[in-house]
């Protein structure tokens, strides 16, 4: 039963990822890093993004999707001068009214087929800082 609901979840299943330019004042937040293979203790984070986007998973049409990916980076918000780890709740907050205000599928639920990456260190940081509504 659960090979056959996988091969179904496998071939059915779309995340739409929230879209943003790269002349965004905070790409450095929402992009991967790509100049060159991401490394350090944050890797995975990066990695992740880049996977999921070049995925079978992705659709375009946000009302296709099952989930949808916040592609915001809790540990560049981090290193962010603009940020900091001060700032990460506020971050998050404006982001999450903006897209809640930009696009309906916020408010369908809640947020709760929202999702975003996170590297194991700065889980307790999102955790704790990740608001529950907007």
């Amino acid at each position: 039963m659960f090979l056959e609901n996988y091969k179904e979840m496998n071939k059915t299943m779309k995340i739409y990822i929230y879209p943003h330019t790269k002349t965004d004042p905070f790409a450095n937040v929402f992009f991967p890093n790509n100049d060159g293979l991401p490394g350090g203790n944050y890797a995975s984070e990066s990695y992740f993004k880049i996977a999921l986007s070049l995925s079978h998973f992705v659709t375009q049409d946000p009302s296709e999707a099952d989930l949808f990916f916040l592609p915001f980076s809790i540990a560049c918000m981090r290193h962010d001068k603009r940020i900091g780890v001060d700032g990460i709740k506020d971050f998050i907050k404006d982001y999450l009214f903006s897209i809640s205000r930009k696009y309906p599928f916020w408010n369908r639920t809640g947020g709760a087929d929202h999702f975003y990456a996170c590297e194991p260190p700065m889980l307790r940081i999102s955790c704790l800082l990740f608001p529950s509504k907007v």
